[in-house]
Parts: structure tokens; sequence; C-alpha cells
């Protein structure tokens, strides 16, 4: 593993959020998401893709949490 970048992401009420990330080898590279919410539903459940090589997408039905990311 070359390099990890992290972060937080707070998802609010729109239905995806974009973070712009350090460019990425996306033949390679993964992203590992996860978060703690009080809503026990599995659309609530936040879901990571690298997009492009230096984009990052969260998709989230509502105002769900805070999310820790890496790539």
């Amino acid at each position: 593993m070359n390099q990890v970048q992290s972060g937080l992401a707070n998802l609010s009420a729109t239905n995806s959020t974009n973070v712009t990330i350090s460019t990425v080898d996306t033949a390679k590279a993964f992203s590992v998401c996860n978060f703690r919410t009080d809503i026990p539903q599995p659309q609530y459940v936040p879901i990571c893709q690298l997009t492009s090589p230096t984009q990052l997408q969260i998709s989230y039905q509502g105002a769900c949490c805070t999310a820790n990311v890496m790539v």
C-alpha cells in the first residue's frame, strides 16, 4: 500500500456527497466507509464508491450520520 487518505464527511439531507481526493489509480484503489447512526433501517446505510481518480461519492437516503472514509 503506497498511500492512505482519510477524513470525515458530514452527510446532510441531500442524497449524495462528493468528496475530492488526491489522484488514485482506480484499478488498484478501494474505499472503506464506516458510520454510526441511531437509524436501524438498512436503506440509511451510506454507500461509498470511487467515481473517478479524484472523486469519492457517498450515497445515502436522508441526513443519517457522519461517515469516516478511507481510500
